[in-house]
């Protein structure tokens, strides 16, 4: 009659597995805090700005700033304008709005005169506590047969 109620016992007490996996890939995932970058030194840069929002605010939302850079020069020589064919942006996450994950943003550009990199940039909005993801890359070959990519993956909080 004892073995009963010991083996309920355990069976509360104990952790599921599933939820300390979770944690685990929740711990491996850095929070994106105020400014997060990740970058290939002299190839490109991926910025995320936090600009505003959050449930301190009284919103439902953060308002985050997304770029990705690419010099013209960079480490491997000038980059060759014939080949490459512009910077690529995707950006995935959950919108204040929406309940499942999708590309918030999916945008190319190419430089201008006067620019010294490519850039594309935009604005998003992100749930509390959503995990975003973001991923930049250089399209078609560039820097003499080089395709530059550059991606990370944060917590909005």
């Amino acid at each position: 009659m004892t073995v009963r109620p010991l083996l309920i016992a355990l069976v509360v007490t104990l952790p599921l597995p599933a939820t300390a996996a979770q944690a685990a890939s929740r711990a491996a995932v850095p929070d994106c805090g105020r400014k997060y970058t990740h970058q290939v030194a002299g190839k490109i840069k991926v910025i995320m700005q936090r600009r505003g929002g959050g449930v301190t605010n009284g919103k439902r939302w953060i308002g985050y700033y997304v770029e990705t850079q690419v010099p013209l020069a960079g480490a491997e020589g000038v980059l060759n304008r014939t080949g490459a064919r512009g910077v690529h942006q995707r950006t995935w996450g959950k919108q204040y709005n929406e309940n499942r994950y999708r590309w918030i943003q999916n945008k190319v550009s190419w430089t201008t005169p006067g620019k010294n990199q490519w850039e594309v940039h935009y604005n998003i909005k992100l749930e509390p506590g959503s995990q975003v993801r973001n991923e930049g890359q250089l399209i078609v070959a560039g820097y003499n047969g080089y395709v530059a990519a550059a991606w990370f993956s944060c917590w909005a909080r």
